[in-house]
């Protein structure tokens, strides 16, 4: 369980702030109000990210793909396989140790778009992984191949 406290107004935020009791409220969060505002923050990230990360205006941090990752709800050797990357790149990628290609970037965003539209869609994935790699391989190709450009103002 983790303790949030609500303010009702700014009145009484102003009289938290200044150290009086105003009778402050708790409130419960279960593993289901926390699955709702992590999808929530998902889904804020994609909206606020994607074309910056697809015009290579951005690149996606460390910290980014691990909070994705969680989000996702796979492990490591999961996370790299839906990814077609081996555990070993993944984990340098993780630590900074390797830039993670545009391309794969562009495949990280798409996953996690993918598991916010249909829930359940990366377990899915992983179950039949053999044929999802080898079309994999193919989408990664052709983002590849094209490059994208801002569109004209």
């Amino acid at each position: 369980m983790f303790r949030v406290e609500s303010f009702l107004d700014d009145d009484d935020l102003e009289a938290y702030l200044q150290g009086k009791d105003i009778g402050l409220l708790d409130h419960g969060l279960n593993g289901d109000d926390i699955g709702r505002m992590s999808r929530s923050i998902a889904l804020s990230f994609i909206e606020n990210n994607y074309r910056t990360v697809l015009f290579k205006e951005k690149s996606l941090s460390s910290a980014e793909l691990k909070a994705i990752q969680e989000v996702l709800r796979v492990k490591a050797n999961q996370f790299a396989t839906i990814l077609g990357l081996d555990k070993g790149s993944l984990s340098n990628i993780l630590r900074d140790n390797r830039e993670m290609q545009h391309s794969t970037q562009i495949l990280v965003m798409e996953r996690l778009g993918l598991e916010l539209s249909r829930p359940g869609s990366i377990k899915a994935m992983l179950e039949d992984s053999q044929n999802e790699i080898k079309v994999d391989d193919v989408a990664k190709a052709v983002i590849e191949r094209v490059h994208f450009s801002k569109p004209a103002a």
